[in-house]
């Protein structure tokens, strides 16, 4: 394999990055990881902060939107600078194909977790395919922190 493939594989630039935003990993050589909006919310419940999610989307915000990922963090035991588990990791698309399923993950913030503030953080993702191989995602993130529209 030469070329993008083998770069996605290492895990450069396969989603692109814009603003310290990025998407990169194996498995953008399988799913398309190309993406427009970054959102990035506390969707905690009961008004204690313990689960972030990033959405990475692609076109217009409606009912048949594309997640290029959504990634959810149990912020529950949050330091900053430490990696925190992920709660999930999906794909999410009009057809409803999905990522693999997640067997390990990260999410570190640089930042604090204060709603209407600036945060900053990456995260790892590690799936695993029915056919027993591993694809990984990577993640930089970094905008405003947004509480939940319910």
């Amino acid at each position: 394999m030469t070329g993008l493939g083998m770069l996605c594989i290492m895990g450069v630039g396969c989603g692109g990055s814009q603003n310290g935003n990025g998407l990169h990993g194996s498995i953008c050589t399988v799913y398309d990881c190309t993406y427009d909006t970054l959102t990035i919310r506390d969707v905690s419940p009961g008004g204690v902060t313990t689960t972030i999610q990033i959405d990475y989307t692609q076109g217009p915000v409606n009912e048949a939107v594309k997640r290029a990922a959504v990634v959810v963090c149990d912020v529950s035991s949050f330091v900053k600078g430490e990696p925190l588990p992920l709660s999930s990791a999906r794909h999410i698309a009009p057809d409803g194909i999905d990522f693999p399923t997640l067997s390990q993950g990260t999410c570190t913030f640089e930042t604090d977790l204060v709603v209407g503030s600036h945060v900053k953080g990456s995260f790892q993702a590690v799936f695993t395919t029915e056919a027993g191989t591993q694809r990984a995602l990577y993640g930089e993130f970094e905008g405003t922190l947004e509480d939940a529209v319910i």
